[in-house]
């Protein structure tokens, strides 16, 4: 009785990959290799399948010799994963500005604005794309910010009333919030004293507008 050894299988070492990327396994030592899972793999029964697995996980072959013995041999595949994230998109007030914040401090930055830093002060319409530069694994995010109007208001033109008068001001946009400088609230008001008077409106966008009249 003739004794075979078993074939000595060796395999590529474990090994991290970037998300969305691949990478060839190695197996030698046998005639013919069958690997187990299939998942993500080429082809499963050759000896250099190309792996592109989408979460951490072992791949085994097993390896089988010109005199029919068999041996195995494992490796691991780890995803490289790292949170960035700039947050939900997003709306500002005309006129207003928004900061951007990366985060990951340390990493090299480069934004769609050609911006270096970690953070970036916007105030137009557009989505803002960050990449992470020094890392070994390209990642990125992006953030769309929209411009919301800020609510119109027109009082009028400075004005002249009669002392026994009265006159109406009104800063329409039902819907909104008012405060004048009459501490009244209502977007309407009856003024009838010389003075300078104004108010601010706020929408349901929290943007904010104001105007004045002086009577």
């Amino acid at each position: 009785v003739t004794v075979n050894a078993l074939p000595i299988v060796t395999l590529t070492q474990d090994t991290s990959i970037c998300k969305d990327s691949s990478v060839q396994l190695i197996a030698n030592g046998g005639s013919s290799y069958s690997w187990i899972p299939i998942v993500g793999l080429s082809d499963p029964l050759i000896a250099a399948p190309i792996a592109s697995p989408t979460l951490k996980i072992l791949y085994a072959v097993s390896a089988t010799d010109s005199l029919g013995c068999m041996a195995s041999a494992s490796m691991q595949i780890t995803i490289k994963t790292l949170f960035l994230d700039l947050g939900n998109d997003t709306s500002i007030c005309d006129g207003d500005s928004l900061l951007i914040n990366a985060a990951h401090a340390g990493s090299g930055y480069l934004w769609s604005t050609t911006a270096t830093t970690q953070s970036i002060k916007v105030k137009f319409a557009a989505d803002y794309y960050v990449k992470l530069t020094s890392l070994s694994c390209p990642y990125f995010d992006t953030m769309k910010v929209s411009i919301d109007p800020l609510p119109v208001i027109n009082l009028g033109n400075d004005t002249t009333i009669c002392s026994t008068a009265q006159i109406d001001l009104d800063a329409g946009l039902s819907g909104n919030t008012y405060l004048w400088s009459t501490t009244e609230t209502e977007s309407k008001i009856k003024v009838k004293a010389a003075g300078k008077y104004w108010v601010k409106v706020t929408d349901n966008k929290e943007c904010v507008n104001s105007d004045t009249l002086i009577l």
